[in-house]
């Protein structure tokens, strides 16, 4: 082993160079790292990733989809606001409630009706998984 700063001679387990006094540096150990090929049998064994296609439907398969109609259930909330709206408490409860669902109904829940085979379905990833693990 060399010293850094000198370039002398330095015996395995001495602190400092003989020659220049600077400090020896700790040696760390070098690890041999052992690339690991993976064969097409383990890739095949990880579980593997599927697109969803909101559009197609997971029980036949069609593209001929459409989104629920999300109207009715907003006139619902809008006429449950009306009609309860009077009764002091009760009103404002009602109004929150319908107001959430409103919100709900515009911005989270996704449905589709598949035309072809008239199947009611939200696209979750479960559904796919099953039909992707048949094939």
């Amino acid at each position: 082993m060399k010293c850094s700063q000198c370039g002398a001679q330095i015996n395995e387990g001495d602190i400092f160079c003989g020659s220049c006094g600077n400090k020896v540096a700790e040696e760390v150990e070098s690890v041999e790292v052992e690339e690991v090929e993976f064969s097409e049998e383990e890739n095949s064994s990880q579980e593997e990733q599927v697109f969803i296609d909101p559009n197609q439907c997971p029980n036949c398969g069609s593209y001929n989809t459409k989104t629920k109609n999300k109207l009715w259930s907003i006139i619902k909330n809008i006429l449950a606001i009306v009609l309860l709206s009077w009764i002091p408490i009760l009103g404002w409860i009602v109004i929150i409630f319908a107001a959430i669902g409103i919100i709900y109904n515009l911005i989270i829940s996704k449905r589709f009706i598949c035309k072809d085979c008239g199947e009611e379905y939200v696209p979750t990833l479960d559904k796919y998984r099953e039909k992707y693990q048949e094939l």
